[in-house]
This record gives structure tokens, sequence and C-alpha cells, in this order.
């Protein structure tokens, strides 16, 4: 946490449940997700977001921790409608898109994955890591969130083609996709990795200058 170790610096700090007591040394946190912690899967332990003080005490708890298989159960008591335990809390799924500051796209699929298959979809044949699993997401939020991603790399492609003027390989190359070309705008031309198509064309000359975009 950054910031000074007062109340100020904690009050900007958004928390589920702002009730609920607040230790004055943070020696390590992990995150836990809505979509880590659904109905029926073991607590979830949020591998991409670990923080530790430089402490070699702690650290080596830590590691002694994940080696060991003593593990216990502490969530078996559902004492409130949240998976948290809380008695109300947000559903992330449905928050408007305006309103969010971070994905965490792993439960709709990785936007360079152009995927856009239901795992409720009769049609669908794909094994479950290769849909989106309607049962813990929504469908069209997910949709709304890939959208997003494309579109920062759709503005990244109008600096580099104002930069370079190769519109031959970012545009007509990386945008000739027409697979729900709505939400993905273009850089799909079909579903799943085989149908994204690379940042203009994968042109190396043109790749290696998007660097100049940030000096």
């Amino acid at each position: 946490m950054l910031g000074t170790a007062d109340e100020k610096t904690r009050a900007l700090v958004q928390r589920e449940n702002p009730k609920a007591p607040w230790p004055s040394n943070i020696e390590a946190m992990i995150t836990r997700d809505y979509h880590s912690t659904f109905p029926g899967r073991n607590a979830g332990f949020q591998a991409g977001f670990w923080v530790l003080k430089p402490s070699q005490k702690h650290f080596d708890k830590l590691i002694e921790i994940i080696k060991t298989t003593n593990y216990a159960i502490v969530h078996a008591k559902k004492n409130g409608k949240c998976l948290s335990g809380a008695d109300s809390c947000e559903d992330c799924r449905t928050t408007p898109i305006p309103e969010i500051n971070s994905f965490h796209y792993t439960a709709c699929r990785k936007p360079w994955t152009c995927i856009a298959v239901k795992t409720n979809d009769p049609n669908n044949s794909m094994p479950r890591k290769y849909s989106i699993p309607t049962d813990i997401v929504h469908f069209d939020q997910c949709m709304q969130a890939q959208k997003v991603w494309h579109g920062m790399r759709a503005h990244l492609e109008e600096q580099l083609v104002q930069l370079t003027g190769d519109k031959e390989n970012i545009l007509q190359k990386g945008q000739s996709g027409s697979y729900n070309k709505e939400f993905f705008l273009g850089h799909c031309s079909e579903d799943q990795s085989k149908g994204y198509l690379r940042l203009a064309g994968g042109a190396p000359e043109t790749i290696k200058r998007i660097p100049e975009l940030y000096k």
C-alpha cells in the first residue's frame, strides 16, 4: 500500500467491507476475486497479486505453508449471501463498464483468444476452458469487456498509422477479421487463438517503432 500509514491514506483504499477490522501492520497481502471463489470451488488464491514486505522471516513462513499439505478449511460455514460471508456486496458481473477501473479477463477469457462461444451453447463442442463459462459470468458483460481491450489496441493502431503511414499492415492486415467485429473490432478472423490477427500483420519494421510513441 502506497502512502503514509494514516487514516487519510487508508480512506483512499476501496474495500468490500469497510467496517471490517484493519490491521495496523500488514506484512503480506493476497487477493481473492469473485471468479476464484465461486460456489463449489475450493478457497481461491489469486497468485497474480501477492505483496510482501521485505521480511525474510515472513517470506520463509509463507513458503513453508505452500510446501505443506496440511491445509485447513477456513470458510466452511456460509453466514452471508456473499462469497466473503458478508450480507451485501456488489455483483461485479453486472457493474456498468464505465464504472470499472480494472478488468481481470481470466473467466471471460483473454481478448487475444477471440473466444465468443458460450459453455451452454448446444452447438458448442469446445472444452470448458475454450468457452465463456456462463454459469459464473455474464456473457454480454464479458463481450463488452473484450471490446474495451480491443478498443485499446485500435487506439494504438491509429497512433501507429500516424507515426509510420503503414496502413496496409496495420489496418488492412491487422483489422481484416470479420468474426464478431462488433466486439473484436476486426482483430479476429475466427473463434479461438488461431483466429487472432497480429498487430500490424506482424510486420517487424512497423512493430519495432512502437516505443517511439511513448517517448
